[in-house]
């Protein structure tokens, strides 16, 4: 088994990042278990840079538009807000199921809570049988110091693991039914749930809890069709005692299945019911409700002199 870069991904973005952001070369090749190296190539996002759409298969990452949802289904249904994603593409067996993304926090004095409402890297996954295409997507979610999404207020970048289904009301998830349902797929109501118990929070207060300026590797690890759901890990590179770990058993959904990975590969065939393809990092732009807010994504001159999560690295695990 080795460890291999998403080239795919690096070679698209050398393009059109190498004179706005700055180019590190060389990806390390390192052992065949999820560990904690440190950074070894950097790229970062902003919906502000000119021509990172068509570079890095940057598309929109909001829920989808329920109109646009038919079944059978044959392509992928595009939502209409404008949240930058990067996937990371690879047809090797494994890519969709064993991977690692290196993220580099950005230091103190910086407020990222004012332009973005949080930083995520997420998959395809199962865990919700009736959801459409049998796909839930679960994302490692990095919401900045004092977002208002974290409760009490926190100094620090907070994580949360949520697994979102997109389910007909009265099936698998007891959560949707007709009265909390989103909208349709034809005459069917569905929902977007987050179908882990609890949340997706870390186990204790005491981890999963990140400082400014710490560096930080996202490592999943599964295997399609095991019995073993997947393990997902955020280990914290500069202060260990603050990485932390999930797995979701079948204990663990309030549709009582575990969560495992959806696909081998992550290709840009395999999408489920929204963007992104498949594995792939991006944030969640701000504000998400109309009204006025502290947090605005759209604020060019604020977004470019704010300092956002840089990505560092990105690699898969195969045989």
């Amino acid at each position: 088994m080795r460890r291999t870069p998403f080239a795919t991904l690096f070679a698209v973005l050398v393009a059109a990042l190498l004179l706005l952001l700055g180019f590190a070369p060389g990806l390390a090749h390192a052992s065949a278990r999820p560990s904690a190296s440190g950074p070894d190539q950097r790229d970062s996002i902003r919906p502000s840079d000119p021509g990172l759409a068509a570079a890095s298969q940057t598309r929109p990452a909001a829920p989808p538009s329920l109109a646009c949802l038919v079944l059978p289904r044959s392509t992928p249904c595009l939502p209409g807000a404008d949240s930058p994603v990067v996937d990371l593409l690879s047809n090797a067996s494994d890519s969709g199921a064993r991977f690692s993304v290196g993220l580099a926090l950005p230091t103190a004095g910086s407020n990222p809570a004012s332009v973005l409402a949080s930083f995520w890297v997420g998959l395809w996954v199962t865990g919700a049988p009736c959801s459409i295409d049998g796909a839930s997507y679960l994302s490692v979610t990095l919401y900045p110091p004092y977002s208002p999404s974290v409760v009490p207020a926190s100094p620090d970048w907070v994580a949360q693991v949520p697994v979102r289904d997109l389910a007909p009301s009265g099936s698998c998830d007891p959560l949707c039914q007709n009265a909390s349902a989103a909208g349709a797929v034809g005459s069917v109501p569905v929902c977007e749930d987050n179908i882990v118990l609890g949340g997706g929070w870390a186990s204790s207060p005491a981890v999963g809890r990140f400082a400014p300026g710490d560096q930080l590797a996202v490592t999943v690890w599964g295997s399609v069709g095991s019995v073993s759901p997947l393990r997902v890990w955020v280990n914290d590179t500069s202060n260990a005692s603050a990485s932390a770990g999930w797995s979701y058993g079948a204990a663990s959904t309030v549709t009582g299945d575990a969560v495992g990975p959806r696909f081998d590969s992550s290709n840009a065939s395999d999408g489920g019911w929204a963007t992104p393809y498949d594995v792939a990092f991006g944030w969640t732009d701000c504000p998400t409700v109309p009204g006025p807010t502290s947090c605005n994504s759209y604020d060019g001159p604020a977004l470019a002199a704010t300092a956002v999560p840089l990505v560092t690295g990105a690699s898969y695990w195969n045989s």
